[in-house]
């Protein structure tokens, strides 16, 4: 039996041990600073922004484009009707035909000729001249039943009235600006755990107080009670006193449940379990140091200067100066831009491939716009005179 009490005792002291948590100043920034979400967000926003100024850059590079079609037809394009085709397959007949019949007509013309025509009736034209045609008809056949073309384009921007580098500026400033936020967010954090941290600090003391304002309440009224039996005292100073007790006990039971809620609150910042034992390592502390530095002097410059909120308001303004060059640059007259293509296209012989290559500068004029932004500026002027 005293092996199973003590073996119990054991488990609830070992329980009891790993329920509190001893957290310094420091720890529980750290863990405030790890576990807060807003802060996790700022850190991926930097990296969103840090990547939006590499795509940005990418714009002072060379733009690689390719372009394809394809046209499948289920009969190709012929320049020669069917007649034609046949009348050039058989062009060596026909024309050999026609010469036995000139030759039989000059043989009975002219007897004396019959051995010259003989002899070169044995020459053979018409095989020939059949190839012949067949070659011609060969060379008019388009074969457009698979027609591609494609074309690749290396297009490189020369001027684009400051666009590219405005835009670059202001993805370098959002980078900056995101940094700025998130260190904000980090201040703003250590404050909040700074405060729940020493807020619960004062109520430990608060509490030792009224624990001990208490007890000394109970010792009164002890005493007052041995003072009516006497017959020192009347039962009107001890229900006084009663009263006084019932006063101390209510004042602890707040400090009790305000340095609870203050746990809590502590727990909740750090990332911790709500029902988390919290000990802090200067709840014993009697004495608080303070570190005051004589004749010291505040430098709002130096103040202003390292406040990340004012930085933030810089950096937002540089933005927008940025932005209206950007709209500026979109209503310039003129854009330039240097091509380079390459395109290989297939539109009459699988074997005949057409293959050209080029490269020139391109100019936009953007004459019309130009003229509205004009005419909107110097109405703004106008209006600006009038105002004055």
């Amino acid at each position: 039996m005293k092996r199973l009490v003590s073996i119990t005792l054991f488990a609830g002291i070992t329980f009891s041990l790993q329920a509190q948590i001893a957290l310094t100043l420091d720890s529980c920034r750290a863990l405030a600073m790890e576990n807060n979400k807003e802060l996790l967000i700022g850190q991926e926003k930097i990296k969103a922004a840090h990547y939006q100024n590499k795509a940005a850059f990418t714009n002072y590079l060379p733009k690689l484009s390719a372009t394809g079609t394809y046209i499948r037809n289920q009969k190709e394009i012929s320049i020669l009707n069917d007649e034609q085709k046949a009348g050039l397959s058989q062009l060596g007949t026909t024309v050999g035909t026609q010469v036995k019949g000139f030759a039989q007509q000059l043989a009975v013309a002219h007897p004396e000729l019959v051995p010259l025509i003989t002899s070169l009736g044995n020459f053979d034209i018409a095989t020939p001249l059949n190839a012949a045609g067949n070659s011609i008809v060969d060379a008019f056949r388009t074969d457009t039943r698979n027609m591609y073309a494609g074309a690749i384009t290396l297009t490189q921007p020369l001027y684009m009235g400051g666009k590219i580098r405005a835009y670059n500026k202001i993805t370098q400033y959002a980078e900056e600006l995101a940094r700025q936020q998130h260190h904000t967010g980090m201040q703003e954090v250590i404050l909040s755990t700074d405060q729940a941290y020493w807020q619960v600090i004062s109520l430990v003391n608060k509490k030792k107080l009224a624990e001990g304002y208490l007890k000394l309440l109970q010792k009164l009224e002890s005493d007052v009670d041995h003072m009516i039996a006497e017959g020192v005292a009347t039962k009107a100073d001890g229900l006084s006193v009663k009263v006084k007790v019932n006063e101390a006990e209510m004042t602890l039971t707040k400090v009790e449940d305000g340095l609870s809620l203050s746990k809590m609150l502590l727990c909740q910042l750090c990332g911790l379990d709500l029902s988390t034992n919290v000990v802090l390592a200067d709840e014993n502390m009697n004495d608080l140091p303070i570190l005051l530095k004589e004749n010291s002097e505040i430098n709002m410059e130096t103040a202003y200067a390292s406040r990340p909120e004012l930085k933030s308001l810089e950096l937002a303004s540089l933005i927008y100066k940025q932005k209206v060059n950007v709209t500026r640059a979109e209503h310039l007259p003129l854009w330039l831009y240097w091509v380079t293509t390459w395109s290989p296209t297939h539109l009459y012989t699988m074997a005949s491939k057409i293959s050209s290559k080029g490269c020139g500068t391109s100019a936009l004029w953007y004459r019309f716009l130009s003229g509205t932004g004009e005419k909107a500026y110097t109405k703004l002027k106008r209006l600006k005179q009038r105002h004055k």
